[in-house]
C-alpha cells in the first residue's frame, strides 16, 4: 500500500509540470510586467523608468505675479515742485488758499531743518524771523533770471546790525541782508532806536508793510499822514497807524487790486494796524511782488516755468535728431 501512494505521488507530481509547461510564456511576463516598478526586475536593475507624459494632458497656466493681480502701478508726477508736505490746505481761508497753493509749489514757504516746515500752521501768527526769511526767498525766487532784483543774504562775517540778532542765529543772512538793503529799519536807514530786531516777536500788520512795499516799489516812499490815508483807503482807525508805517500804506495804494493789504485783508474799513499777522496771510502779500505792469505774481511764474518745460525737446527725439 505505501508502495502504490509513492507511484500516485510521482504520477500526479509529473501531470502538474507537464501543465506548467505547456503554458504561453507571454502570460507570465504580463504579470511580472504589469508594475512599471518591475520591467527592469529580471536585469537587477533598481531605479524605475519614468512614466510617459500624458498627450491630451492640459498645461498648467502661469501663475499671477502681483504686477498683474494689483495692475500698472501708478508713476510719480515728477513734475511737480517741491512742497510743504504739512500744509492742511483745509485749515487755509478759502479766500487765501489759492496764494498759499501757488507758493508753496514754488517752495518758498519752508527752508529745510527749520521748524516751521516740521509744522506748519497757516492760521497761526507769524514771527518777524520767519516773515524776513520768506522776504527775502521769494523775491529771490521770483527774480532769480534777473540778479539786479535779488537781495544779497549777509555773509557770516559780517558784523550784526542788530544786539539781538547774531551771526549764529538761523536768520542772521535773511535779516541781515535785508537790513543791509536798507528794507527792514535799523541804524543804517537813520533810525538809530532800532538796535533790537524782536526776531520772536509776533509781525504785526504795519510792520509787514513797512517792509513790503519798499519791496515793490524799489524806491524810497513819499511821506504819507493820517489824512491822506484815511482819503485814499477810507480807514477809520488811520490815526492808529504809526508814523513810520503811513508812507507804507499810503503808497501801497498805487498798485489798486494788487496792492498787499487787498490780499492781507480784504474790503475793510478798518486797518488795525497793531494786528498780528498769520502764516497765511503773510504768504497772500508775498504772491505778488513789484507793480502793477511789471511785478511778478507766484501763479506767473508757475505758468511761466510749466511752459518753459513743455518747449523742452523729449529725450526720446533727441535719438532720432541726425
Amino acid at each position: 500500500m505505501a508502495a502504490s501512494r509513492q507511484i500516485w505521488r510521482l504520477l500526479l507530481s509529473l501531470g502538474v509540470i507537464s501543465t506548467l509547461a505547456g503554458c504561453n510564456s507571454t502570460a507570465w511576463e504580463n504579470a511580472f510586467s504589469a508594475d512599471p516598478q518591475t520591467r527592469q526586475w529580471g536585469n537587477g536593475a533598481s531605479e524605475s523608468e519614468p512614466l510617459a507624459e500624458q498627450p491630451n494632458a492640459a498645461p498648467e497656466s502661469d501663475p499671477k505675479v502681483p504686477g498683474d493681480l494689483i495692475g500698472p502701478m501708478p508713476r510719480p508726477n515728477a513734475t511737480r515742485p517741491d512742497s510743504n508736505t504739512d500744509l492742511d490746505r483745509a485749515q487755509v481761508p478759502a479766500e487765501l488758499r489759492e496764494y498759499l497753493e501757488d507758493l508753496d509749489r514754488l517752495g518758498v514757504l519752508s527752508v529745510p531743518g527749520e521748524t516751521e516746515a516740521a509744522n506748519f500752521d497757516p492760521n497761526a501768527v507769524i514771527q518777524r524771523r520767519t516773515f524776513a526769511r520768506w522776504l527775502l526767498a521769494v523775491n529771490n525766487r521770483f527774480y532769480r533770471d534777473r540778479t539786479p532784483r535779488q537781495i544779497r543774504p549777509a555773509v557770516p562775517t559780517a558784523t550784526p546790525i542788530f544786539a539781538d540778532v547774531p551771526a549764529r542765529d538761523p536768520d542772521f543772512a535773511a535779516i541781515q541782508g535785508l537790513a543791509d538793503a536798507g528794507y527792514i529799519p535799523s541804524p543804517l536807514t537813520g533810525d538809530s532806536q532800532q538796535v533790537q530786531f524782536q526776531p520772536d516777536a509776533p509781525l504785526t500788520r504795519e510792520t509787514l508793510l513797512i517792509w513790503k512795499v519798499p519791496l515793490d516799489l524799489q524806491r524810497l516812499l513819499p511821506t504819507g499822514t493820517a489824512t491822506q490815508v484815511q482819503q485814499a483807503w477810507g480807514f477809520q482807525d488811520a490815526n492808529r497807524i504809526g508814523a513810520a508805517a503811513l508812507s507804507a500804506v499810503l503808497a501801497d495804494h498805487q498798485n489798486g487790486d494788487l496792492a498787499n493789504i487787498r490780499r492781507l485783508i480784504g474790503s475793510s474799513l478798518l486797518l488795525q494796524p497793531q494786528k498780528p499777522v498769520t502764516h497765511a496771510e503773510a504768504a497772500a502779500t508775498l504772491w505778488f511782488v513789484g507793480i502793477q505792469g511789471e511785478g511778478v505774481s507766484a501763479k506767473d511764474l508757475l505758468r511761466a516755468e510749466r511752459q518753459s518745460v513743455g518747449q523742452q525737446t523729449p529725450p526720446s527725439d533727441l535719438s532720432n535728431s541726425p
